[in-house]
């Protein structure tokens, strides 16, 4: 009984339904991280297919077990730091249908970058997954990737509204700990009046 067959291949047109599926998979996986990566509509797809289809720095790739997408990598070749020459392949969003799980797709997806970082000559590969995903983590510990640089994200508004002082935090909400402090100083202003007053009519009264 022969096992699973598994092969990658660049993304075609015909592949956009089940990209699209597995993207709203990977998001719903993401958990709080889904945020910085967006929806994908199938117009916004196709570009990307097209784009990668005509860039030799892009790359959009699938999985396929036994002829049914159940992967997708996007690659690219780009300088590892602003101000350094050499170049590194940049893995994002490789995601598996959690169907297919431990079946080869994720480890040929990382082959196939591993080979475009030999084609284009790229001597470092990284590889973009949130800190929640706990398995993906491990996946690509087992296979020597350390961990990098941390990015952090943040709506442009309410990055705007935190330089001006607002301090709201991402879920919209004035921070918390400014407004018990507040409280507490508009409480003691009162007391202090309070006091003050009854002093005043005290010494008045005698």
């Amino acid at each position: 009984m022969r096992g699973p067959r598994i092969t990658v291949r660049d993304a075609r047109p015909a592949d956009i339904p089940e990209l699209v599926g597995l993207w709203a998979e990977a998001r719903r996986a993401a958990g709080p991280a889904a945020r910085a990566m967006g929806s994908a509509s199938e117009n916004a797809i196709r570009t990307r297919v097209e784009r990668a289809a005509h860039d030799t720095d892009v790359r959009l790739l699938v999985a396929e077990l036994d002829d049914v997408v159940v992967g997708l990598a996007c690659l690219s070749c780009e300088p590892i730091a602003p101000f350094e020459d050499a170049t590194c392949v940049r893995v994002a969003y490789l995601h598996v249908a959690e169907s297919a799980r431990r079946r080869g797709a994720g480890s040929a997806l990382v082959e196939a970058a591993a080979t475009f970082a030999e084609e284009v000559g790229a001597p470092e590969i990284m590889v973009a997954v949130p800190p929640t995903l706990r398995e993906a983590n491990r996946f690509y510990a087992r296979l020597a990737l350390t961990p990098g640089i941390a990015h952090r994200t943040v709506p442009t508004g309410v990055l705007r509204r935190q330089l001006s002082g607002e301090l709201v935090t991402p879920g919209g909400s004035r921070d918390r700990a400014s407004e018990v402090v507040a409280r507490r100083r508009r409480a003691r202003a009162v007391l202090t009046s309070t006091r003050a007053f009854r002093a005043v009519k005290t010494s008045g009264e005698h």
